[in-house]
């Protein structure tokens, strides 16, 4: 993650050009890699979907250029897990990055600096913000 404040203005610039959401700076998210069934430990590689896999979580710009990439947990490792020891989520916590939000899906657990979706939106501004959401982390 770039903790140059330039960078970090296009950064945000180019996240607030998709859908008018400000001040993001990376969009966090998982995915599974399907991978043969491993001799040894095989349930901790079996995700969700039941098969094979590891879990692979990564930070993407506006441009989909990966910023951060975690690609070393068996699938069974929930993302929020993953992201919770990560270099990056202790960067931003301690401080060291501390410049706009990230973007994450309803896996992560909603902090002052990670903007999830509203689980069960009851108002118009609360299902304007996920439709933002949703665009801006898409």
């Amino acid at each position: 993650m770039p903790t140059d404040r330039a960078q970090l203005h296009n950064m945000k610039e180019g996240f607030y050009s998709l859908v008018d959401f400000p001040n993001i700076v990376g969009a966090l998210d998982g995915t599974h890699i399907r991978i043969k069934s491993p001799l040894e430990d095989e349930h901790l590689y079996v995700n969700r979907k039941n098969y094979n896999s590891i879990n692979v979580q990564g930070v993407c710009d506006s441009n989909m250029k990966f910023l951060n990439i975690v690609a070393k947990w068996p699938g069974a490792t929930h993302d929020a897990f993953i992201w919770a020891i990560s270099s990056l989520s202790e960067m931003i916590e301690d401080g060291t990055i501390d410049q706009g939000w990230l973007i994450g899906d309803s896996g992560y657990p909603l902090r002052p600096w990670l903007l999830t979706p509203v689980l069960n939106p009851t108002t118009r501004n609360q299902q304007r913000y996920n439709v933002s959401h949703m665009k801006t982390r898409s």
